[in-house]
């Protein structure tokens, strides 16, 4: 996760649950700034280095209704299916329990010609191994509204952007929009990062439905 840790980490932790006693980590090798939240709680990690999880295979080996908390992190980007992904994540998640998502927007308007997951100038770059490319993001018209989301806007007028939300309509393969699923969507929130290489972090967090019932 590099140099972002110090500001992102807190703005996880503000926004995680009160509470969770098992706890699955989609696209992490490491759960340091969840067990900062919960140092009791049982947490499974899960990511294509592990060699136990690719968010774009068909089956998922993860037992359903087996979590009470799901935080996938810094990789729902890389879904070709958002609204798959999230039906997925729900499948796991026991009744009663929160989904957390974060969607990145950024790496790929950093360069004039080039963009990492895109099609642009006939290119098309894989991000982390072959096949791995930036497929996808979360958006709605009323983050224009958002204080950080009007921050990253403005900051990458310097690439081109005049309108992030024509760009994000016209380059990002897939979208969530932002409600448009069935479950519960119960927060959004965004942060912006760095003026010199905009990065801008979308969270969108889900609670299943149900009284969760106990499933130990």
């Amino acid at each position: 996760m590099g140099k972002s840790n110090e500001l992102v980490f807190p703005w996880y932790i503000k926004n995680l649950p009160v509470n969770a006693e098992r706890v699955a980590i989609l696209g992490s090798t490491s759960d340091s700034f969840v067990r900062q939240k919960y140092p009791n709680a049982s947490i499974t990690l899960y990511d294509i280095q592990l060699g136990n999880w690719d968010i774009n295979n068909d089956v998922w080996n993860i037992e359903s209704s087996s979590y009470d908390l799901v935080v996938i992190t810094r990789c729902a980007y890389f879904s070709k299916d958002p609204n798959n992904l999230i039906d997925k994540c729900m499948k796991i998640l026991c009744a009663g329990g929160h989904l957390f998502i974060d969607w990145g927007l950024g790496d790929h308007w950093r360069f004039k010609n080039y963009k990492v997951g895109w099609v642009k100038d006939e290119e098309h770059e894989f991000a982390y191994y072959e096949d791995n490319f930036l497929w996808s993001t979360a958006w709605s018209h009323s983050l224009l509204a958002h204080p950080q989301v009007q921050i990253f806007a403005e900051r990458i007028k310097k690439y081109g952007y005049n309108n992030i939300e024509t760009a994000i309509n016209a380059e990002i393969p897939s979208i969530y929009k932002i409600g448009d699923i069935d479950n519960i969507l119960i927060k959004v929130d965004a942060l912006a990062l760095w003026e010199e290489n905009p990065q801008l972090y979308i969270l969108t967090i889900f609670q299943k439905s149900q009284v969760c019932k106990d499933e130990k």
